[in-house]
């Protein structure tokens, strides 16, 4: 079959996208703004492939999950943020890649937030990605086809009326600079009052306002490794291979134990859920043009929380989660090894968990998210803190969604932005992951 080379140019034009996108995907790849995070290498390798293969259908929350993060096929969205989290990591990375990029790229790509199709742009058409207007970081998948075309020439060409549109767009923006320049000379001219913000805007308002970035202290809490003459004693005594050993679990029970074979490890590590909750914080202060600094609780001095917004993650192994909640109505306690939310006023109501193992297992948990104004450091903090990990990850997952604030927030008191708040929150853990919140108690003061 012979083609017509108005097709021929089309295929030409589609091969050569290809190669250009595949080429300045390598480099990204192999870039330090991807260097050591494995897994948005490998998000953006996968969501690249599809897009210039024409898979639309397979760049979606869930796919992306299963294909890309293992997730079991039936797993909750809505209870696990792996995928919008990645994707909001990797659009901070290709910022930062073609900021400090030597060269121009040939074509540029681009994942626009809303939506997990790349973009692959030629450098005249490159916009840099801008926060979303809603301060949110849920992102909906939409079918965009990729192009890379010749900029607004293209666009005349291809949309006679695009013209006269863009003329209307600069007249409009010449009139606009002129109104704003006008205003700036003339202080007696007053315009409308901003837009009313949503409640999700007003709970993080004074953490956006601030002109210093936003300190994220995660607990830390103790671990234990073996010795190595108990790990050596071990190997030997069933006959385990050097990488067997390495990966072998040692069941204490089958092995006495003496202390000096258990090393006490300090400050290297956080539990799961609080680092969720941590980079799902760090997401939407990124969406919202904020700075992120992290601290490990104990390794946090109290000039630094006096210097700062802060958000504490963590209960008990947060050393300030439990000084700053001392005082307030909703608390965490330890009781005979029991862990629980106490109310310290009103009904003195209490939720404990019965069935929470020794190795942090639970069917269920509970969180206090607090946000208080003005703390006893002199700075807006907000704590997202859970009896287990699985609470601060839905602690997370509450304060960083903007549908489920603005419905709870809703009901609020209409002077609620200028007092401190408290939410007590339950979630249900499904296949390992808690699923979204319940809001269970409520307090304003």
């Amino acid at each position: 079959m012979i083609l017509a080379k108005k097709d021929q140019a089309m295929i030409a034009e589609s091969e050569e996208l290809r190669l250009k996108a595949q080429e300045e995907l390598s480099r990204i790849l192999k870039s330090p703004a991807f260097h050591g995070s494995p897994r948005c290498k490998q998000f953006l390798q996968f969501v690249v492939d599809r897009a210039l293969d024409g898979q639309y259908d397979v760049l979606k929350e869930r796919m992306i999950g299963i294909e890309v993060f293992g997730r079991n096929p039936a797993y909750q969205t809505d209870g696990d943020s792996v995928v919008r989290v990645r994707a909001s990591d990797v659009r901070r990375r290709l910022v930062q890649y073609y900021s400090v990029a030597e060269a121009v790229p040939a074509c540029r790509i681009e994942i626009p937030s809303g939506s997990y199709i790349p973009h692959f742009l030629p450098p005249e058409r490159s916009t840099p990605s801008l926060p979303p207007a809603s301060f949110g970081i849920a992102e909906k998948s939409g079918k965009i086809t990729p192009t890379c075309g010749n900029g607004i020439a293209d666009l005349e060409r291809r949309f006679p009326m695009a013209k006269l549109t863009l003329a209307a767009g600069f007249l409009i923006l010449v009139l606009l600079m002129a109104f704003f320049g006008h205003r700036r000379l003339n202080p007696s001219v007053r315009t409308s009052e901003p837009a009313t913000e949503t409640p999700f805007q007003a709970f993080w308002a004074p953490a956006v306002r601030s002109s210093k970035p936003v300190l994220i202290c995660i607990g830390s809490p103790v671990a234990y490794n073996y010795s190595k003459s108990f790990r050596t004693a071990y190997t030997h005594r069933r006959g385990l291979s050097p990488e067997e050993a390495r990966n072998a679990i040692i069941e204490p029970a089958e092995t006495p134990l003496k202390g000096s074979d258990l090393i006490p490890v300090k400050n290297e590590f956080v539990g799961a859920g609080d680092a969720n909750a941590a980079s799902l914080l760090s997401a939407l202060f990124g969406s919202l043009g904020k700075t992120t600094e992290f601290r490990i609780s104990t390794e946090t001095s109290y000039s630094e929380l006096s210097d700062s917004p802060s958000v504490l993650i963590g209960a008990f192994s947060n050393r300030w989660t439990e000084r700053t909640l001392m005082r307030m109505p909703y608390v965490f306690v330890e009781r005979d090894s029991v862990r629980f939310v106490q109310e310290q006023t009103g009904s003195k109501r209490s939720w404990t968990l019965p069935q929470l193992g020794a190795d942090g297992k639970t069917d269920e948990d509970f969180a206090i998210v607090s946000r208080v104004l003005d703390a006893e450091t002199g700075q807006f903090l907000v704590t997202a803190a859970g009896i287990s990990s699985f609470g601060s990850r839905a602690a997370g997952y509450f304060l960083t969604r903007p549908d489920q604030m603005n419905k709870e927030l809703g009901k609020a008191p209409k002077e609620w932005k200028q007092k401190n708040l408290q939410f007590v929150l339950k979630t249900h853990v499904v296949d390992g992951a808690p699923t979204a919140p319940e809001v269970v108690a409520v307090t304003f003061w």
